[in-house]
């Protein structure tokens, strides 16, 4: 066989525990590749499939983290709407030590898979909108509240959505660190799902909170919803943070001092109009993408978007343009966009956020945060069906 660190491990393979012969799993297929691990559909001994996550050896310290991760999932094994975790041991691949762990299998593709794809057919609506937000948000509920500590890669590749049974999951836990110990300047997360405050503070001491798990939230359903990112990066990492600033500017109009106070805590120096306004004015002038290339597309795209929003929706901001144009392509009705223009509102701004987290009241926090949105919203209609913070089914 093969190395795994050059391929993934093939269909047949058995992956036992080094100290119990008896403990192991077929592979059937890989379903699943990040940076340091490959996730495998397999069968149990026991005839029950599972998803078996194997750390790729020749990654620095892959081992270190494939056992904190183990740890962590252990921690988090009463946090709804997350993989079952069902056991961690040690095995051998190519004569190397590896870390195995064994999760519930879940029976679909991520959101990004299922409905981002450029060859997926299902449509996003309104009621996956909600579905999925609802049980999101009750699993974010209990892991910022009651764990004290925040995801920090929320997207849409570490959300699914069950189309069959409603269920919805948050995967991935790589990233996740305890909310007092929390820094600003450590490399986290994905920077399309990242809130402005923690893309644009020069305060490195500063120390974030759970509410940039909410941003990543709203962003991730806006680009279900309309099948395209909120804050798209199309240059390299040098350009990321000025794609970043041009994409903010464009989907929320130039900041001011209103604009900004609502980011939270961000170096105002950063946002002078005269710098915004030449990182904006020269966008099309730095390293102009291949015409043949995807950021090209994307680009002309946007272009193709920003003038049929002042046509159709002149006044509105751009990102709520773009909901009200991914509506009426699903045939949704306006009455729908508003409610998803709603709900993720409540999540990109700043300070519901912030109340999201200061509000100890259950019944008080719910009249203004996204939680509560999502109650309200369910409440005004007898469609979509919404699962709420309390993990009812609703039908109102």
């Amino acid at each position: 066989m093969s190395s795994i660190s050059s391929a993934t491990v093939p269909k047949g393979f058995k992956i036992t525990d080094t100290n119990d012969q008896s403990r192991s799993y077929t592979v059937e297929e890989s379903i699943g590749e990040g940076r340091f691990a490959i996730v495998y559909k397999a069968l149990s001994s026991s005839g029950e499939y599972v998803a078996i996550k194997l750390n790729i050896p020749d990654k620095r310290d892959s081992n270190l983290k494939a056992e904190k991760e183990a740890r962590t999932l252990q921690f988090l094994v009463d946090v709804p709407h997350t993989p079952q975790f069902l056991c961690t041991f040690k095995t051998k691949v190519d004569s190397k030590e590896l870390i195995a762990i064994v999760t519930r299998l879940i029976p679909c593709k991520d959101t990004f898979g299922a409905f981002l794809d450029p060859d997926s057919t299902s449509k996003f609506t309104c009621e996956k909108t909600f579905l999925l937000a609802g049980q999101i948000l009750e699993s974010l509920e209990v892991l910022h509240r009651d764990k004290q500590c925040a995801h920090r890669d929320v997207k849409t590749e570490n959300l699914f959505l069950n189309e069959e049974t409603s269920e919805a999951f948050l995967i991935d836990f790589g990233s996740i660190r305890e909310l007092q110990n929390m820094p600003a300047d450590e490399p986290i997360g994905t920077h399309r799902f990242k809130p402005p405050e923690l893309v644009f503070t020069l305060s490195y001491k500063k120390r974030f909170d759970a509410s940039v798990d909410l941003w990543a939230l709203g962003a991730s359903l806006f680009a279900l919803y309309t099948k395209s990112s909120l804050i798209e990066i199309t240059h390299d990492k040098s350009f990321w943070k000025s794609d970043y600033l041009e994409q903010l500017v464009q989907n929320f109009g130039m900041p001011n001092k209103e604009f900004i106070e609502s980011l939270g805590a961000i170096e105002s120096a950063f946002f002078n109009p005269i710098k915004v306004d030449g990182v904006v004015t020269g966008y099309s002038l730095r390293n102009p993408p291949n015409q043949y290339s995807p950021e090209f597309r994307w680009i002309e795209h946007f272009n193709k978007l920003k003038l049929y929003a002042n046509k159709h929706y002149p006044g509105l901001p751009l990102w709520k343009a773009r909901i009200f144009i991914a509506a009426k392509h699903k045939k949704e009705t306006p009455e729908q966009a508003e409610k998803i223009i709603r709900l993720i509102e409540s999540m990109l701004n700043y300070e519901l956020r912030q109340s999201y987290l200061s509000i100890p009241n259950y019944e008080e926090r719910v009249k203004i945060t996204a939680v509560g949105c999502l109650k309200t919203l369910a409440a005004e209609t007898s469609k979509p069906k919404v699962i709420i913070h309390t993990g009812e089914s609703k039908d109102n």
